[in-house]
């Protein structure tokens, strides 16, 4: 296999988006219980709540990002330059005018709409400067938008995970000393902010490397413009039914039942979304790898990608899930407490299911995105998006935070029918109910196995924090080498594989 192939390409940029995943969570899991101690279970809520609307704010782009991304990507694999420039000095005056925006809304949020969100008074006092921060950090992010997107859209996943690592890290460790000497929640955001003005910087760096010829400024192409969001419209709408499918529950759950409870549902929910977050780093460069492919004409081999991709994110996805089904109560009394693993138990088993089909969702939205299937996404993460909406809204006033669990978790089996569609309709693969049956039944036996081993020894180590974080990824390794030692997994798999560490040697 030739070092610049597409297949050695893929796994070179999952094992940098895996470590910029693995190494933050390292660092959080030993930060996050000294954090929600230290400021309290409602201002840990709040906390919560901004970097929430952060999030959705996001979508103020109205698809923006992911049009730059696409046409970038499609751009630069024909070396068309000038067509790069038009393009990025067009959408270099868009972001400047959404960072605005979103910097008002916040400041208009920190105003006038604390009520909504039930802050109770110990945090009033300071709530709006938290707000204030978080604005302009959205101002910051948006305005640097031009720059960042670049890195992804190029497949330089080397580049954004050495500056996301250090972003992280910086921002978790400082935050750990602060409250450590009993600052609390603004100084936590004032760190994200100065952090953030260190990212900007960076990537304007690394932008001026990767693309020396191209003269940024603020110009307006009416015909870049028009088709970005020709294309963009489409995807920011889904993209905001697929945001709202994620995060809804937690702008939904402090108006019913306060920032307090948000807290006990999102920390389990913090242990099941790394599930997705595994698959999302192992995955991120679908979009513009796709996207890639699509210019070049590829759209027989994109089949052949997918279902390598999809059937490797599904063994690793399912590894990790029923590594958490098993260990669900260790995990959140050893980390958090009595208390979360009491209250929060429950939560992490129905998310954690929940998890598993959102992890192979994420990607495959990439994937339809590079695609240009939008249309089709906006009809599938709307449809998923409004019936959280309307379980959350019926759940959970009856039930509370098991309630949202479940919400969301219902929410989310319409993914089957997405993924069959993409295979059947789009990809036009062949096979693919026999290819499922045996993926699956592999997956059963070495599930069952698995299960057997961690019931009758894994668990019992587990018996304090240290030996959690030991055991823990040992566990889901162990599923891995029993899928491998029970000859599942596939020759073309493991033949990438051996190849890919044997040049990592050799370097």
């Amino acid at each position: 296999m030739e070092e610049s192939s597409l297949a050695h390409q893929t796994i070179k940029n999952a094992g940098y988006n895996m470590l910029g995943f693995a190494l933050p969570i390292l660092v959080s899991i030993f930060i996050t219980p000294v954090i929600v101690y230290k400021i309290g279970t409602a201002d840990y809520g709040v906390f919560l709540l901004v970097n929430t609307i952060l999030v959705f704010l996001g979508l103020l782009d109205l698809g923006l990002s992911t049009a730059t991304i696409k046409y970038l990507a499609e751009y630069q694999a024909v070396n068309n330059f000038k067509a790069i420039e038009r393009l990025l000095c067009s959408v270099n005056s868009l972001f400047s005018i959404i960072g605005v925006v979103g910097l008002l809304v916040f400041l208009s949020l920190g105003k006038w709409f604390l009520p909504i969100f039930k802050i109770g008074d110990q945090s009033q006092q300071h709530i709006t400067t938290v707000f204030l921060i978080s604005g302009l950090i959205f101002f910051l992010n948006a305005i640097s938008s031009v720059y960042s997107l670049i890195v992804p859209a190029f497949q330089r996943y080397d580049i954004l995970n050495k500056i996301n690592l250090t972003n992280a890290i910086l921002t978790s460790v400082l935050s750990l000393v602060l409250v450590l000497f009993g600052y609390k929640l603004k100084a936590i955001m004032l760190v994200t902010l100065a952090v953030t003005v260190g990212t900007v910087l960076a990537y304007r760096v690394v932008f001026k490397k990767l693309l020396p010829e191209i003269s940024l400024n603020f110009s307006w192409d009416k015909e870049e413009i028009k088709k970005v969001y020709k294309y963009g419209l489409a995807a920011s709408v889904s993209s905001l039914a697929a945001n709202a499918l994620a995060y809804f529950d937690r702008l939904i759950i402090p108006i019913f039942v306060g920032p307090a409870a948000l807290t006990f549902y999102s920390i389990p929910g913090n242990v099941a979304i790394k599930v997705s977050g595994v698959t999302n780093s192992l995955s991120g460069m679908l979009f513009p790898m796709a996207s890639a492919m699509m210019g070049r004409g590829e759209e027989e081999r994109m089949g052949k990608v997918y279902q390598k991709v999809f059937r490797n994110l599904t063994i690793i996805t399912t590894a990790m899930v029923v590594s958490i089904l098993l260990f669900a109560e260790k995990i959140l009394y050893f980390w958090m407490g009595q208390e979360f693993a009491e209250k929060g138990t429950k939560i992490l088993l129905i998310l954690a299911v929940t998890y598993f089909f959102s992890a192979l969702y994420t990607p495959l939205h990439g994937f339809l995105l590079g695609m240009g299937k939008t249309v089709f996404l906006v009809y599938a993460s709307c449809t998923m998006a409004v019936l959280n909406l309307a379980l959350l809204l019926l759940l959970l006033p009856k039930f509370g935070i098991t309630g949202a669990a479940w919400a969301y978790l219902l929410s989310m089996l319409p993914v089957i029918f997405v993924f069959l569609w993409t295979e059947i309709k789009f990809l036009k693969l062949q096979g693919i109910g026999k290819f499922y049956l045996i993926l699956y039944l592999k997956l059963f036996f070495a599930s069952i196995l698995y299960t057997i081993i961690v019931k009758l020894f894994l668990i019992k180590l587990v018996s304090s924090f240290v030996a959690l974080v030991v055991v823990g990824p040992l566990a889901v390794l162990l599923f891995l080498l029993i899928y491998f030692v029970l000859g599942f997994t596939e020759k073309e798999d493991m033949d990438i594989y051996k190849s890919f560490v044997l040049k990592l040697i050799n370097k």
